[in-house]
């Protein structure tokens, strides 16, 4: 963890080591110094109700579809095949921040992730009659 001295926000330095999808709770001890005294504290921090958006395929049955995204998880890229046009894909990081965004993909177009930290990203893939599919995109450590 590192913590902003200035706001007091505590946040995950390494991503990897706590997937909450993994393991929900979290049991930790904090430690605070001073350079004179120290103290520690056990905290439990439990996030069994995180919000996050479900997969979903909007207007359409997926397997009408034959639109592949693979591999997932994936290191250093997400490969997109499909038989028809693709309008837009969309690249989002977990609180739904647009990363990357392009327009009139081949169909045959991979996405290079190598910039991005490990952790669980969304991509939207819009068909050119309209038809949009989400998916959870897992990236790993390069």
């Amino acid at each position: 963890f590192t913590l902003n001295a200035s706001t007091g926000f505590l946040s995950v330095a390494n991503t990897t080591v706590l997937d909450f999808e993994v393991n929900p709770v979290f049991n930790l001890v904090v430690e605070v110094r001073d350079g004179q005294l120290s103290a520690t504290a056990p905290i439990t921090i439990n996030l069994n109700d995180v919000y996050e958006e479900i997969e979903t395929i909007l207007s359409v049955d997926e397997a009408d579809l034959d639109i592949q995204i693979f591999p997932n998880p994936a290191t250093s890229f997400v490969r997109i095949k499909a038989q028809e046009h693709i309008k837009s894909v969309s690249l989002l990081d977990a609180t739904g921040k647009l990363l990357k965004s392009m327009t009139n993909i081949k169909p045959d177009q991979s996405i290079n992730l190598e910039s991005l930290k490990a952790g669980v990203y969304y991509l939207s893939v819009q068909t050119s009659n309209q038809q949009l599919i989400r998916r959870k995109i897992y990236k790993r450590a390069n």
